[in-house]
């Protein structure tokens, strides 16, 4: 029998090397699970920075579209209320749409990223706006009375409505719909 005849020397050294090769087993399992979950965290961040990223994209794309659809919107109201004249009813005068481009650009909300040129537009398109809301205002506060100069201040309020909404903004709004689908080609390319 051969394993009767070990010394206690070799048994000492055989049992130091088991010892040894369980300590390095457990020390390289460790690093490995280390180094994994390492990298793991790190894949697990680039994908969900990757998401985020497209997540905002996609949002991006969906609210410049929905900008570019409420300029349609915008350019009816306009038309609408460039055929105004002082024989309409109150009622039919429609008052320019702001808050869509308001939450867009001036609500200080970060994130849509938008070239020099939209924003330029959106401000001028807000600008005219409010100054034709302003007129429209005028004009609904001037219908109490009867006096010939509250009739002369609705009347001009309503040739200013139909000539900013005939004039000046339909101009306006074609810049803004050119800048709000150059932004969305370049979103797609």
């Amino acid at each position: 029998m051969r394993i009767m005849e070990l010394s206690a020397l070799q048994v000492v050294v055989a049992v130091i090397g088991i010892f040894v090769a369980v300590i390095g087993i457990c020390f390289s399992g460790i690093v490995s699970f280390i180094v994994a979950r390492w990298y793991g965290d790190m894949a697990a961040v680039r994908a969900t920075r990757k998401y985020h990223e497209e997540d905002a994209r996609k949002a991006r794309a969906a609210t410049l579209l929905s900008l570019r659809n409420e300029v349609s919107r915008i350019q009816k109201a306009a038309e609408h209320n460039s055929q105004l004249n002082p024989a309409h009813s109150p009622h039919d005068i429609a008052r320019i749409p702001t808050a869509a481009f308001e939450t867009a650009f001036v609500s200080g909300r970060p994130g849509l990223d938008v070239s020099p040129d939209l924003l330029d537009a959106s401000t001028e398109y807000l600008t005219c706006a409010d100054s034709i809301n302003s007129l429209i205002d005028a004009y609904l506060s001037a219908l109490g009375g009867e006096s010939s100069q509250m009739v002369d201040v609705r009347n001009e309020a309503v040739r200013k409505i139909a000539k900013a909404c005939g004039d000046t903004l339909p101009n306006i709004l074609g810049r803004l719909s050119t800048c709000l689908q150059r932004e969305l080609d370049e979103a797609d390319g």
